[in-house]
């Protein structure tokens, strides 16, 4: 697993967060999302082998916002000690 961090413009409400960390949810290979208004950022846990950051920034420049990637590549190890 992967974690990142997304930097989210446009945003103008808590609304907008919703729709946003909703939308995420449904993407295949998101296995957890965070959608910050008051940050203005998501952060996200993902399958690398489904998705991308990069395919989840444009997700979220084609629903109306701007996004860039801010943490990239923190993997998650699945067998911890």
């Amino acid at each position: 697993m992967q974690s990142f961090e997304l930097q989210i413009g446009s945003m103008h409400c808590n609304g907008c967060a919703l729709r946003l960390e909703q939308m995420l949810k449904r993407v295949s290979g998101v296995s957890a999302v965070k959608v910050s208004y008051q940050d203005g950022q998501a952060r996200l846990i993902i399958d690398p082998d489904a998705t991308s950051p990069e395919k989840l920034v444009a997700l979220v420049t084609d629903a109306g916002f701007t996004a860039k990637t801010t943490l990239e590549g923190r993997r998650h190890d699945e067998h911890r000690t």
